[in-house]
């Protein structure tokens, strides 16, 4: 047997609880994945209706908590 691991499946959107109102403002962009939202930035969330610097972070923590990030935005970040 080998002794590396399986890499673990990545969550549901579901998964990170996240408010319905960001939910909401997810699936008007067409973020219904966990895929799809780890290929945006935190710039592209805030130019999103309905979502805040607060919203942006909130979605920020709850990937963390699996491992995971938004993209890279670059050196303004």
């Amino acid at each position: 047997m080998s002794e590396e691991q399986e890499p673990r499946p990545r969550p549901t959107r579901a998964a990170l609880h996240l408010p319905r109102r960001i939910c909401n403002a997810l699936d008007r962009d067409g973020l219904r994945t966990i895929d799809q939202l780890l290929q945006v930035d935190r710039e592209h969330l805030r130019t999103l209706p309905g979502l805040g610097p607060g919203s942006v972070t909130e979605i920020e923590v709850a990937l963390a908590l699996y491992g995971l990030a938004l993209k890279d935005g670059g050196p303004n970040e």
